[in-house]
């Protein structure tokens, strides 16, 4: 594992228990995947993020742990992707499953010349 995801793949979920948009912005670029749709705007997704961390129970989760896996891995462990997953460019990626108090958090990343960027977030 990449200590670099590490770091980032803790910080962008830490950054969703916070509530921290400014912090969730740095990972999160354009085009990027919540849940099954694909949104093509920075500001898009920053209003996206606005309103998921608006109606979520957040405060009281723990950031239990991270898990990081290849599309491959992931599949020889849970299976066939869920079908809101379908667009999402899996095999070009490595897939983090964060377990946010018992929750499961799903997130694609890639590296770019930004360092690690967040592609798509499903919980």
């Amino acid at each position: 594992m990449d200590e670099d995801l590490a770091i980032a793949a803790e910080r962008l979920l830490n950054a969703v228990l916070m509530r921290d948009l400014e912090n969730l912005m740095v990972f999160c670029h354009a085009p990027f995947f919540f849940e099954g749709k694909q949104v093509n705007s920075d500001a898009e997704i920053r209003k996206r993020w606005e309103t998921e961390l608006s109606s979520e129970q957040l405060e009281q989760l723990p950031l239990v742990g991270i898990e990081y896996f290849t599309f491959d891995e992931m599949v020889a462990r849970f299976g066939k992707p869920p079908e809101k997953l379908a667009n999402w460019p899996l095999r070009s990626g490595t897939i983090t499953v964060g377990n946010l108090g018992g929750h499961a958090v799903i997130v694609l990343w890639r590296k770019g010349m930004r360092g690690w960027e967040a592609l798509g977030f499903h919980d």
